[in-house]
């Protein structure tokens, strides 16, 4: 019995541990990310590149969701390639991309130049930080990409597209 009781814990114990820490993959898409992503598939060309800048390493909703619902490219995605070589670097990779939502414009570029990855727009969402998944950042900050966010509105290379209530869209107007 004490084995079994002990089988059973592991399971329960490990349920409830995903369950809380990856909590926000669990949740849906807002509305407003759905309607951001609708006028992605409905405004744009079919072969765009976005980048989907979160703020969140290692998954998110956004990543998972965006090539499904807007028909367009994830230009940096890790979703789908954990069986090909080379995986553990697009994950370093996009560690680094992720915490550009916190910083500036020069992140990007610097990320775009040592990656090589190419990309038209990016892809904003607005909602909070998820602090599990990004204990370097304030976890009192309620919007995920307000750095960047602040960062792009400003420079004249990017322009805003798309701003509603579920993510700000930029597309890079001068390489």
């Amino acid at each position: 019995w004490l084995g079994t009781a002990m089988i059973v814990f592991m399971f329960v114990s490990v349920a409830v541990t995903d369950t809380v820490w990856y909590r926000p993959l669990l949740t849906g898409l807002s509305g407003g990310a759905r309607a951001a992503m609708a006028w992605v598939r409905d405004n744009t060309a079919a072969g765009s590149r976005f980048l989907i800048i979160t703020g969140t390493r290692g998954g998110d909703r956004s990543f998972e969701w965006f090539p499904a619902l807007t028909g367009r490219v994830n230009a940096a995605p890790i979703e789908g390639y954990e069986w090909v070589p080379g995986f553990q670097q697009r994950v370093a990779d996009d560690a680094k991309l992720q915490e550009c939502a916190a910083q500036n414009l020069q992140c990007v570029e610097t990320w775009s130049r040592q990656t090589g990855v190419t990309f038209e727009y990016v892809y904003l969402p607005k909602r909070p930080v998820a602090p599990l998944f990004a204990p370097s950042v304030d976890p009192l900050q309620t919007d995920c990409c307000l750095a960047l966010r602040t960062a792009l509105r400003a420079t004249p290379r990017f322009s805003v597209v798309y701003d509603g209530p579920g993510a700000t869209i930029y597309r890079l107007d001068r390489p």
